[in-house]
């Protein structure tokens, strides 16, 4: 058997997925061969970098599709350290997102990952979870030993500011903020569309021309860098 479909074979991932209000989060438990406590900007760079099947493989079609978002696990080294997480998307890898925060922990508790005072608590646990944007402070709230809600602050927020976009022949200003990873905020009014299934197509192909259109002539810097954003994740 020749040695790339050997290869081939071994690549195997056990994966859980979970949804928060609809939002897709497709989480690797197992099979991507992030060492037990590797800093998540560490394994990012080696999932870019050397590993980029397991984005592809859970992401794209025919096993994913525009909206899914995947995050590998990263194991504690010790038994009091924190979960680590990268997160993917059919982009790249997004330093931070708030549904895949939620379906991660959500999926730490449903697979006994995280050790509670009980089998069957119930009330709130406090735990952190380390990202490539910084450690997320979590507070679960559960019943019976499930997770009924997840609550996080996420480690950096800030506005940037707002710029001009073209969206075939209609001019917006569009507000730039961060939260772990970069958003740009556009109001609808005027552009015949709304936030309703029906839409959803259009909204996504406008969406795709004003993500061009901004980071064409973005002159705004991102104080951390000094450069400006990228990528943007439009909202």
């Amino acid at each position: 058997m020749p040695e790339n479909a050997v290869a081939q074979e071994r690549r195997v991932l056990q994966v859980v997925d979970s949804h928060t209000c609809g939002q897709p989060t497709r989480v690797v438990i197992g099979g991507a061969g992030i060492a037990a406590g590797t800093v998540p900007l560490a394994a990012q760079e080696e999932l870019r970098d050397r590993r980029d099947w397991i984005r592809r493989l859970t992401v794209l079609e025919p096993r994913g599709q525009r909206s899914m978002f995947a995050a590998v696990l990263i194991a504690p080294a010790g038994r009091r350290d924190e979960y680590g997480v990268v997160y993917m998307d059919a982009y790249g890898y997004p330093n931070m997102c708030g549904h895949a925060t939620i379906g991660v922990a959500t999926t730490l508790f449903e697979e006994g990952l995280i050790e509670l005072p009980s089998p069957r608590f119930s009330g709130h646990v406090e735990l952190g979870l380390s990202t490539p944007a910084g450690r997320v402070a979590l507070r679960a709230h559960l019943d019976n030993g499930k997770a009924e809600s997840i609550a996080f602050s996420a480690p950096i927020a800030f506005y940037l500011g707002s710029v001009e976009v073209d969206l075939g022949g209609l001019t917006k200003v569009v507000e730039i903020a961060y939260g772990g990873q970069w958003y740009a905020f556009i109001d609808l009014s005027n552009t015949g569309l709304n936030v309703v299934a029906d839409d959803i197509d259009e909204l996504v192909k406008m969406a795709a021309r004003a993500r061009v259109d901004i980071e064409r002539n973005i002159r705004l810097n991102d104080p951390m860098t000094g450069k400006p954003p990228h990528p943007l994740n439009i909202v």
